[in-house]
């Protein structure tokens, strides 16, 4: 009767200690944590390019943190050519960069810094 209760009670313990364990909440997408608190709402780069919140930009319109990003890494290079956009509604500007068939954006704040990334294959026609 005693090995039994013991039995149970170790068995009530670890239940209550899984039940308790918290899970990491971050995930890392291209070596950028994501996390709930962090990421934009559902739209992203994916945003419908006729939304009148949708801007095009010139390179000269970019802020200025966003332009020393651009060129203190090989990883843009070439961005005064790319695609330049505004999203009214995140305050997100993105750099969307067409290779081949690929299309990747990378979605910046005001302060310069990265805070989405998106690829996507061109559909063929």
């Amino acid at each position: 009767m005693k090995i039994q209760t013991t039995i149970l009670t170790a068995c009530c313990v670890c239940m209550l200690h899984i039940a308790n364990a918290q899970t990491d909440s971050i995930v890392y997408v291209h070596g950028l944590p994501i996390t709930g608190q962090d990421t934009l709402p559902s739209g992203g780069a994916e945003t419908d390019i006729t939304n009148k919140n949708i801007v095009t930009l010139s390179p000269e319109q970019l802020p200025t943190e966003i332009v020393k990003s651009l060129n203190e890494d090989e990883l843009y290079k070439k961005w005064e050519t790319a695609r330049i956009v505004l999203d009214k509604n995140t305050d997100i500007y993105w750099i969307h960069f067409s290779t081949g068939n690929t299309i990747r954006s990378y979605g910046f704040n005001k302060a310069g810094n990265v805070v989405s990334i998106d690829e996507k294959t061109k559909k063929e026609e």
